[in-house]
């Protein structure tokens, strides 16, 4: 199975499974300033290096998610950081973003959990594991969601990793979800 390389190293004139066109608007390129969570609170060590972004915490990572979600106009305003019921962090993503399927594997017990909504779609799905640009298939997981104005109930669905080797962080997979409410949604992810 081919990996997936994240959806914003591919660039505007990417061709293949997860290439997005963000227009002029290249991800995380923006004022000088360190980004800042949606509360107002300064992610802690996000740093660009060469093309890609890098940070060590999971604000660093919803930073980025934001980020990328703003320029995707459709902004991301509730997170869930993905933890597995055997107490582990770190997973290994399978998506597909056509079908609006997401499969994260636990790395300490195994156990394949399927994210949002993913159970309703996966019949149509082929996913494809995804993969760090160090090679990675490991990574922490942070979910985000933009919803419809003046409810609650969920537009858009972001995945945004952070790989456990290299530390890279970047939004992996998105795709448009009308999955109900967005709390609801966000316990299972």
């Amino acid at each position: 199975m081919p990996a997936i390389t994240p959806t914003w190293a591919l660039g505007d004139d990417a061709q293949g499974l997860g290439a997005k066109s963000r227009g002029s608007c290249e991800l995380g390129v923006g004022p000088a300033a360190k980004p800042t969570l949606k509360n107002g609170a300064a992610s802690m060590a996000l740093t660009k290096k060469g093309e890609f972004w890098y940070g060590t915490t999971s604000g660093d990572t919803q930073a980025e998610l934001r980020s990328y979600s703003v320029a995707n106009r459709h902004e991301a305003v509730r997170f869930a950081a993905s933890k597995c019921d055997c107490g582990c962090r770190t997973f290994a993503l399978q998506t597909d973003e056509e079908a609006g399927v997401a499969i994260r594997t636990c790395t300490d017990c195994g156990r394949e959990h399927l994210m949002g909504d993913s159970a309703d779609y996966v019949e149509e799905a082929a996913p494809e594991t995804h993969e760090c640009v160090c090679e990675n298939e490991v990574f922490e997981l942070m979910s985000g969601v933009s919803v419809y104005e003046g409810t609650h109930d969920v537009r858009w669905y972001y995945i945004a990793c952070r790989c456990v080797e290299c530390n890279l962080v970047g939004v992996f997979a998105d795709w448009k979800c009308e999955a109900g409410d967005a709390a609801t949604f966000l316990t299972k992810v």
